[in-house]
This record gives structure tokens, C-alpha cells and sequence, in this order.
């Protein structure tokens, strides 16, 4: 419990219904210190950790290399740490998590480099012979890691799509040689208060053309992405107003819970999306009744239908 969910040592001492349950779960002799139960959890640590040292001696001994995954994480306490994981076929759920291990002093890449070493070190493995692969994010302090390690070095996937994913949808780029994403017929523009319109009626998909009239400019994206997040921001931030959304919603058996995209969680952007579509009637029909003008062209839903079909793509290729 202290590890999964974090419970404190102290709750174990302090609360009489946590105790009561463990007395009903045949647990008589529940510690009444917090620093008992702590050694008790260290010394479960540590016999873990011997277990997962002999299933890597195990597949070292056997002359399969491993790969390592690691990166950097910070705390609400502003602390931060690095945590590595190795992973191989031959274990039992294909990675082990060798744990975090706090950062002193500079993040720097040769600190993280000592750190990655030290904690393969301590389970009997070499960053030069048993290790086949390093995989990280792309900040620059990892690149430079992986210029230092003598095996090879994979940029994590997940955080590549999260990169094009802020380039592409996110960043407004209307500068010169910027060639957007083209649709079969030419589209004007229209604005409704400070967010764009673009009027096209053509139903297929978007698909990359020579015709510079039919460009669509990143500009675009990004509008259409705020403009949505201003709606699921004036929405959630009234229980008034989601009660009336409720109100329109056929199936009340549907969650009609509004989701708000995270910049650093790409998938969150489709998930927006998706639920803003499944309720745009709902949603507009909310919007009139408080007298709101904002409003969404066919284009504009057409759009969002297609950004919508390639996150979810993506993110079931990525799953």
C-alpha cells in the first residue's frame, strides 16, 4: 500500500480503521511505529531487489543483452530524479524498473551518465557488455548521453509524435516555403470573433496536392484547437452550464464529461476532440441558450473529424 498507492507509514500507527481492517484480515501484529513499518518495507525492498539482480545475472549469464530506457523526472518538490528500467523478451513482463535515483547537483549529461552506470553497476550489469540499446527522449541533455554510452541510441517513438504533433497542430507557421496540408478544392477564409473559419465543402479526406490554392495553413490548426479549448474551458468551468449540456444530451447513460487537452500528453488532444464531437449538437444547443456566439462551420467539424481519426490513428498504432 505504501508503495503502490503511497500511503504514509504514519496512517498504519494513526488510523483506527486501518488498523481494524487489518485485524479482521488475520494481520493481529500491525506495527504501532512508523519507523517499524519502514524498516519492514526497506527490507522487502532489498529482497526484491536480490531477486531481480539473480533474474539478470540469469540472462546475463546466458549471453542476451538487455536494452535500458531512462529519463529524467521532476517532483512537485521540485527534486529531480532519473529512473531506468531494462528490458528483454526474456523477462516475464519484458521490462524490470530499476527505480529512481535523485539527481545532485547539475542535470547535467556526464551526472546522468554516473548515475546510469552506478545503478547497472549495483545489479551486476556493464553499460559496455550487456547493454544493447539506450532508449530516451530527445532533450538535448539525453542526446548527449547518448553520444557518451558506447551502445547504440533510440529516441523514444512516443515522444517523437509528441513533437510533431506540437509542430503540426499546435504552432502557428505561416512563414515563406510553409506548405500546410492541401484540400481538393480551394477554401476562403471567415472569422468569427479572433478564431478562424475555412469554407469547404468537399467531404473527402485531405490530401496533399501541388495547388497552392487549396493550402491550409498550420495558422489553422492551431485556431480551430483554441477555439475548441475555449468552449470545454467555458462549459467545465460551470456546474450551471454542464448541467444544461446534460440537459441536451440524448443517452443519459453517456459520460458527458468535457475533456481539456495537455501539451505535454498528445493523445489528450484527440481525446478532446473526440468528445467535443460526439456532443457538438449538445454543445451548441448549451452555447445559443447562454447566448454565446461562438459557432463552427461544416468545414470546420470536417477539419476536427479529420485531426480526430489521425490522432486515434495514431495512438492505437502507437498502443
Amino acid at each position: 500500500m505504501t508503495a503502490v498507492d503511497g500511503v504514509p507509514f504514519k496512517i498504519f500507527c494513526s488510523s483506527e480503521s486501518m488498523r481494524k481492517l487489518f485485524g479482521k484480515a488475520a494481520y493481529k501484529d500491525l506495527p504501532k511505529s512508523p519507523n517499524t513499518i519502514k524498516k519492514k518495507v526497506l527490507n522487502k525492498s532489498e529482497l526484491l531487489k536480490k531477486e531481480v539482480k539473480k533474474e539478470l545475472n540469469d540472462i546475463k549469464t546466458a549471453g542476451i543483452q538487455l536494452a535500458v530506457s531512462l529519463d529524467e523526472w521532476t517532483s512537485a518538490r521540485n527534486r529531480r530524479y532519473v529512473n531506468v528500467n531494462v528490458h528483454s523478451p526474456e523477462l516475464s513482463e519484458g521490462f524490470r524498473n530499476l527505480g529512481l535515483t535523485k539527481i545532485r547537483g547539475r542535470g547535467t549529461a556526464e551526472n546522468c551518465y554516473n548515475i546510469l552506470n552506478e545503478k547497472l553497476v549495483y545489479y551486476g550489469l556493464s553499460i559496455q557488455n550487456d547493454i544493447s540499446c539506450i532508449i530516451s527522449d530527445s532533450a538535448s541533455v539525453m542526446c548527449a548521453l547518448g553520444r557518451m554510452v558506447p551502445s547504440y541510441h533510440q529516441l523514444c517513438l512516443a515522444h517523437g509524435i509528441q513533437c510533431a504533433v506540437l509542430d503540426v497542430l499546435y504552432k502557428a507557421d505561416n512563414t515563406e516555403g510553409n506548405t500546410g496540408i492541401t484540400v481538393n478544392r480551394p477554401c476562403d477564409s471567415s472569422h468569427s470573433e479572433d478564431e478562424s473559419d475555412i469554407e469547404n465543402e468537399d467531404e473527402n479526406r485531405f490530401v496533399i496536392e501541388a495547388d497552392p490554392s487549396g493550402v491550409i495553413p498550420k495558422l489553422v490548426y492551431k485556431e480551430l484547437i483554441t477555439k475548441v479549448r475555449k468552449i470545454v474551458k467555458f462549459l467545465k468551468g460551470s456546474p450551471t452550464r454542464m448541467d444544461i449540456l446534460n440537459s441536451y444530451v440524448e443517452s443519459k447513460s453517456k459520460d458527458t464529461t468535457l475533456i481539456l487537452d495537455c501539451k505535454t500528453r498528445w493523445s489528450s488532444l484527440g481525446d478532446m476532440i473526440a468528445r467535443f464531437l460526439e456532443f457538438k449538437d449538445a454543445i451548441q444547443k448549451t452555447l445559443i441558450d447562454f447566448k454565446e456566439k461562438t459557432t463552427f462551420s461544416d468545414t470546420e467539424i470536417l477539419i476536427l473529424k479529420d485531426m480526430s481519426s489521425s490522432l486515434n490513428f495514431i495512438n492505437c498504432g502507437h498502443s
